[in-house]
């Protein structure tokens, strides 16, 4: 698995920073559950077993994609959201928080973008 990881890296040195899951409670990017495969980490072992199949979910979903909103944009970048609004990262953060239909779609943007990338 870490080589396969490591191979997206290097096609796709960006998503080296995008959070995608949780090990004992932090949040990791692809680059951090490289590193603890390659340290033989059994949770990230079971981590990355599991990303193969198993997308985040839920409450999980919800922490890496505001994670995911946190790291990826500037705070001064507008997100266009539903076809008409548009929120700074922080506003977006809030709406995720409250699980509001426009948080709600911004954590399916970001398991869309997981799915597409890292399979």
């Amino acid at each position: 698995m870490v080589v396969k990881i490591r191979e997206l890296l290097r096609e796709r040195p960006s998503l080296a920073y995008v959070p995608i899951a949780e090990i004992r409670g932090r949040v990791v990017t692809l680059e951090d559950l490289a590193r603890l495969l390659e340290l033989r980490d059994p949770e990230a072992e079971r981590v990355a077993r599991r990303l193969g199949i198993d997308p985040p979910k839920g409450e999980e979903a919800r922490r890496l994609a505001i994670e995911f909103w946190r790291r990826t944009l500037p705070p001064n970048v507008k997100i266009h959201v539903l076809g008409c609004k548009s929120l700074t990262v922080e506003e977006a953060i809030k709406e995720i928080e409250r699980g509001t239909e426009v948080g709600e779609e911004l954590v399916r943007a970001y398991e869309r973008f997981v799915r597409r990338y890292i399979k």
